[in-house]
């Protein structure tokens, strides 16, 4: 049976993650680059207090990976070896909870996340036009996952026209994931 778009968040079990949460509010309070990365070594030394699945640890890891990288090329751009070095064990976690049997969607998130912070690094327009191809792909086979829908949604609002985007599209994809969270109050 299929199920409702949207109705599957992998990623549910990180609202309870404190350390998580504070790497996630350092960033966003804009703390700077230094205590962004003192954060992730925190996160890294107490994620395996959480008893998370072998496979979330690692997609956990990642993500957070690609959040303090994407960071350092906002607030240090001089400092690409930083962005540079935490994406590549992004991706190195990322293929380690593949391994360890991650479910498709949320690995798949994941990749096209990849792809889209690797542009912003090194310029490599073939990623860069890797993440939409990536996203549609997640999207039409996995339409389930929250965080596809909400990938899926950007994607198509901040695309430009003539690689696909849509503004109409993506404000609805928008709002059915507000209406979702909505539901789950």
């Amino acid at each position: 049976f299929a199920q409702k778009v949207g109705s599957v968040n992998y990623f549910t079990p990180l609202i309870d993650n404190k350390e998580y949460s504070q790497l996630i509010k350092g960033i966003f309070d804009d703390e700077g680059l230094d205590k962004a990365l003192a954060n992730y070594e925190v996160l890294v030394e107490k994620i395996s207090s959480y008893k998370y699945e072998p496979w979330m640890q690692d997609l956990a890891l990642s993500r957070a990976c690609m959040i303090v990288a994407k960071y350092a090329t906002e607030v240090k751009p001089e400092r690409k070896d930083v962005a540079t070095a935490y994406m590549t064990a992004a991706d190195k976690l990322l293929k380690s909870g593949r391994d360890k049997g991650a479910p498709e969607s949320a690995g798949a998130i994941l990749e096209a996340l990849s792809n889209s912070f690797w542009y912003l690094i090194d310029g490599s327009l073939s990623k860069g036009m890797a993440f939409t191809k990536l996203v549609d792909e997640a999207y039409k086979a996995h339409p389930e996952d929250f965080h596809v829908l909400l990938m899926a949604a950007d994607r198509y609002l901040h695309s430009p026209g003539i690689a696909g985007g849509s503004r109409k599209k993506g404000l609805s994809l928008f709002e059915d994931a507000e209406k979702l969270l909505e539901e789950q109050k």
